[in-house]
């Protein structure tokens, strides 16, 4: 159960980094839509 705690926590780090990457428009990460990003967000089977 601690390991599941940490890789969720570890998660949402990487969360926090990325999300600000796929706004701005210099980054290969952008992503133009907030409807897109969130539909990113969902998916989290894919790379």
């Amino acid at each position: 159960m601690i390991f599941l705690d940490y890789v969720s926590d570890v998660f949402e780090q990487q969360r926090l980094k990325l999300d600000p990457l796929s706004r701005d428009t210099a980054t290969d990460l952008y992503i133009p839509t907030e409807e897109a990003r969130q539909s990113r967000r969902g998916n989290r089977d894919e790379c």
